[in-house]
C-alpha cells in the first residue's frame, strides 16, 4: 500500500453494526461486540472494498497498520464489495468501533453529555413483525428511556420537551440520505417536467406522423384497393413508428448516460454517487418509447387506414389537410404544445428569478477573496493552553505572510452547516424566562476578515483571554430578542444555568445582522464570544483568511504556517465562495435544468407550429392562387396565415396561463423572494413564447405570400 498521506472518510460503528446489516467480509473479519467496549482505544479497523482497491488491493492487508489521525490501528478486515456505507452519496473508507471516538482525538464528553445528538440507531426486525408493532413498543418504552437518560446539565426550560420525545422506526432499506431529503422535491418537479417535455415531443411527433400519412393517401388507397386490410395497414404504420421510437430511445439513453455526470455535478462536489449502465433503466426507457408510440402513433395510423379509396385516387383529392377532421387534430396538438411549453417556460423563469434573488441576498459579510483553512490537531496530545498557543502561532505565521490581509479563527463557519444554541437571560431579569440565541466564537480580526463593521463598541482583543471577564458582541436581532434598549454596549446578560458572577457576560460591541445557517433564513439573534474563552476546545478548528492571492498560493501559505508551528498539524483549505455555492445548490439545480427544459419545449413548440403552418400552406396552395388571381395582395395572404397561427397561439397561451398558475402552488416552497403565482413572470413567459411562435409562423406566411398565382393555380 501507498505510504502517502491522504484524506479518508471514517465511520464510527457499534460492534453489531455489520452483523445487523448482514455485511460480510471480503477478507479477514468484521468488527464484533468484543471490539466495542468503553475505553477500547483503537482495537482494529475495517476498510471498504473500494478503499482497499485504492491502496493496491494487497491480499495481505489484514494485520497491517494504518495511521488514522496520527494513531496506529491494525486492519482486521475488508468489507464485501458493494457496501459503501449507510448514507447515499457518501461512502466510507475506514470503519472503527464507536469506543474509538476519543482515541482518534474526539471531544471527551460525547458519550456523557446528554445534549449532544450524534448517533443513528439501526435495527433489524424479527421475521413476521410489522413496522407498526415495532413503533408501538418503542412509543411505550420512550418515556422510561428518556427519563433514564436525562442529563443533569440539560437546560431546565427544555426538560419537558426532552421527556416528551418519542422514538420512531422508519424503513431504511435504501439507506439514510440527507441528499434525498434535500433534493426530493426538486427532483420530483424535474421528473414531472421531463414528462411534460416528453408529452410535447410526442404531440409534435404525432403531428409529423399525421402530415406524413396524409401525403401517402394515394399509396394507402392503392393498398386498400388491391385487397389490403385496415389492420395490416395500421400494423405497417405502427412498425414504422415503433422503429423510430426505439431508435430515439436508444439515442436518448446514450445521451442520458453521457449527461448523467453533469447532473450529479450539479448536486455538489465530494459525492460518491455512481450511475452505471443499468439494464432496468434501458428496459424502462424502451417501455416508455413503445407506450408513447402506441399512444401517439395509433390514432394517426387508424385515421389513415380509414381513407376512402375512390376519393383518394382522384386527382383533386389533395384537400386541405387531407380532411378537415385531420387538420383539426393537428391544430389541437399544436395548442397542447403551446400550453405545455408555456408551463415549462414559466417554471424556468420562476426558478431563475428565485436563484437570482438568493444570490442577491445580503449575507452580512463578504465571501470574495476569503478562504477557509481547517486545522486538525487530532494526532496531538495537547492541553487547552498548549492548543491555544499553537493556534495563535499558526495565525501569526499566516498574518505575517505578504499578501495576507487578515486572518482569524472561528468556531462555526457562516453557512457551514454547524451551529450552537444557548439559553441566555438578562442579568437583571426578574423571571426565569430565557431566550434561545445562536452562538459563535471568534478570535480578534474575524470582523475585519469578513468585512463586517462595528455599529458600536469595540472588537475582541488579545486581552479577552480565558481568565479575563466574559465579553460578547451581539447583533440587532439579539437586542430585539432580549428586549434591550438604548446603548447596548456595557449591558450584561447571563447563562440560564448559572447565576454566579463568573458567568456574567458584558456586551462590548454591536455588529449588523448576518446569516448564520442558511441564506434563506430571517436574521437570527447571534452572540459572538471570544474563542479563547470557550472551555471545550475541539480537535479541529477553522481559520478564515482574507487575501487576493491565488488559491494555490494560499494553500501553500497555510501548509507552511502550520508546519512551522508543528509538523503534526493536518491542514485542508477551500474557498469561502464554495460554501455559498453549496448553500444554493438546489436553486442552481432547478434554475439550470428548468432553463434547459424550457428552451427545449419552446423549440419543439416552434418547430411544431412551423410544421403545421407549412403543411397548411402546401394544402391551401390552390386557394392561395385563386385569392391572388382575384386581387389579394401578398400582405393579405401573410395576414391570413398569421391569423391562423395567432388563433392557435392565443388558445394555447390561455390554457397555459391557467395551468401555470394552478401548478405554481406546488413550487412555492422551492422559490425564494417571490410568489410562485407571479403574474409578471407569466406575462413575460407569454411574451417570449409569443415572439418565438410569431417568428416560426412568419416563414410559412412569407412563403405563401410569394407564391406566383399561375404556379398555384396549375396545381388544380
Amino acid at each position: 500500500p501507498s505510504t502517502g498521506r491522504r484524506a479518508a472518510r471514517g465511520l464510527l460503528v457499534s460492534g453489531d453494526f455489520f452483523s445487523v446489516l448482514g455485511v460480510g467480509a471480503h477478507t479477514g473479519r468484521m468488527l464484533s461486540r468484543t471490539d466495542d467496549r468503553p475505553g477500547c482505544g483503537l482495537p482494529g479497523a475495517v476498510v471498504s472494498y473500494a478503499f482497499w482497491q485504492s491502496l493496491g488491493g494487497d491480499s495481505a492487508i489484514v494485520g497491517r497498520t494504518l495511521t488514522l489521525n496520527s494513531r496506529s490501528v491494525p486492519v482486521i478486515g475488508v468489507a464485501a464489495p458493494g457496501f459503501s456505507g449507510l448514507e447515499v452519496g457518501r461512502s466510507f473508507d475506514v470503519a472503527v468501533p464507536i469506543c474509538s471516538q476519543r482515541a482518534l482525538g474526539g471531544e471527551a464528553d460525547w458519550f456523557t453529555n446528554g445534549t449532544i445528538w450524534w448517533l443513528t440507531v439501526m435495527g433489524r426486525m424479527r421475521p413476521g413483525q410489522s413496522l407498526e408493532s415495532v413503533n408501538a413498543r418503542l412509543d411505550a418504552a420512550s418515556p422510561g428511556l428518556f427519563e433514564a437518560s436525562l442529563s443533569p446539565g440539560y437546560p431546565a426550560d427544555r426538560v419537558k420537551d426532552y421527556l416528551g420525545f418519542r422514538l420512531k422506526a422508519t424503513p431504511v432499506a435504501t439507506g439514510v440520505s440527507n441528499l434525498r431529503r434535500r433534493y426530493a422535491d426538486p427532483l420530483l418537479i424535474l421528473q414531472l417536467t421531463s414528462a411534460l417535455v416528453l408529452f410535447i415531443g410526442c404531440t409534435n411527433l404525432a403531428n409529423l406522423v399525421l402530415a406524413r400519412a396524409s401525403t401517402r393517401e394515394r399509396e394507402f388507397a392503392v393498398r386498400l384497393a388491391v385487397g389490403g386490410s385496415r389492420v395490416r395497414l395500421v400494423r405497417q404504420l405502427m412498425v414504422e413508428n415503433g422503429l423510430i421510437a426505439i431508435g430515439g430511445a436508444v439515442a436518448g439513453f446514450v445521451c442520458a448516460t453521457a449527461l448523467s455526470r453533469f447532473l450529479v455535478g450539479l448536486l455538489g462536489t465530494g459525492l460518491s454517487l455512481e450511475l452505471p449502465l443499468d439494464v432496468r433503466l434501458l428496459t424502462f426507457m424502451l417501455a416508455v418509447a413503445c407506450l408513447t408510440c402506441l399512444m401517439f402513433g395509433l390514432i394517426p395510423a387508424w385515421r389513415t387506414s380509414r381513407v376512402a379509396a375512390v376519393e383518394a385516387m382522384k386527382a383533386n383529392a389533395r384537400r386541405e389537410g387531407g380532411s378537415s377532421e385531420g387538420m383539426r387534430l393537428r391544430r389541437v396538438l399544436v395548442v397542447a404544445q403551446v400550453a405545455g411549453s408555456l408551463v415549462l417556460l414559466f417554471g424556468a423563469l420562476l426558478f431563475v428569478e428565485s436563484f437570482r434573488n438568493l444570490l442577491a441576498v445580503d449575507a452580512g459579510f463578504q465571501s470574495r477573496n476569503v478562504s477557509i483553512a481547517r486545522l486538525n490537531f487530532s494526532g496531538m496530545t495537547l492541553t487547552p493552553g498548549n492548543r491555544r498557543e499553537l493556534i495563535d502561532r499558526v495565525l501569526e505565521n499566516i498574518r505575517e505572510t505578504p499578501g495576507i490581509l487578515a486572518a482569524a479563527e472561528v468556531r462555526h463557519i457562516p453557512l457551514g452547516g454547524t451551529g450552537t444554541t444557548v439559553n441566555l437571560q438578562l442579568e437583571t431579569a426578574a423571571t426565569t424566562n430565557t431566550s434561545m440565541i445562536r452562538l459563535n466564537a471568534m478570535s480578534p480580526g474575524y470582523l475585519t476578515t469578513l468585512g463586517m463593521t462595528l455599529i458600536a463598541g469595540r472588537d475582541f482583543e488579545t486581552r479577552d483571554s480565558r481568565s479575563a471577564p466574559k465579553v460578547a458582541i451581539v447583533n440587532p436581532s439579539f437586542v430585539r430578542r432580549l428586549g434591550l434598549s438604548g446603548n447596548v454596549v456595557g449591558q450584561r446578560f447571563r447563562n440560564q444555568l448559572s447565576t454566579s458572577a463568573s458567568e456574567i457576560v458584558e456586551i462590548i460591541g454591536l455588529v449588523p445582522d448576518s446569516k448564520y445557517s442558511t441564506l434563506r433564513e430571517e436574521p437570527l439573534p447571534i452572540v459572538f464570544v471570544p474563542i479563547a474563552q470557550i472551555t471545550d476546545p475541539r480537535p479541529i478548528t477553522d481559520v478564515m483568511i482574507n487575501s487576493a492571492a491565488p488559491f494555490n498560493q494560499i494553500t501553500a501559505v497555510v501548509a507552511q504556517a502550520a508546519a512551522e508551528a508543528s509538523p503534526s498539524i493536518a491542514t485542508d483549505v477551500r474557498t469561502f465562495e464554495s460554501t455559498f455555492r453549496n448553500e444554493s445548490l438546489s436553486e442552481r439545480l432547478m434554475a439550470t435544468l428548468s432553463v434547459v427544459f424550457g428552451i427545449l419545449a419552446v423549440s419543439i413548440a416552434a418547430v411544431g407550429l412551423y410544421g403545421v403552418l407549412s403543411y397548411l400552406v402546401q394544402r391551401r396552395t390552390n386557394e392561395i392562387g385563386v385569392r391572388m388571381a382575384l386581387g389579394a395582395r401578398g400582405r393579405d395572404i401573410t395576414a391570413m396565415i398569421l391569423r391562423e397561427a395567432g388563433t392557435l397561439l392565443v388558445v394555447g397561451l390561455a390554457i397555459g396561463i391557467v395551468a401555470s398558475l394552478a401548478s405554481a402552488g406546488s413550487a412555492q416552497a422551492l422559490v425564494f423572494g417571490l410568489e410562485a403565482q407571479n403574474p409578471a413572470i407569466v406575462a413575460f413567459a407569454c411574451l417570449l413564447l409569443g415572439a418565438t411562435a410569431v417568428a416560426a409562423s412568419y416563414l410559412p406566411a412569407r412563403r405563401a405570400a410569394r407564391l406566383p398565382p399561375l404556379l398555384a393555380l396549375r396545381n388544380e
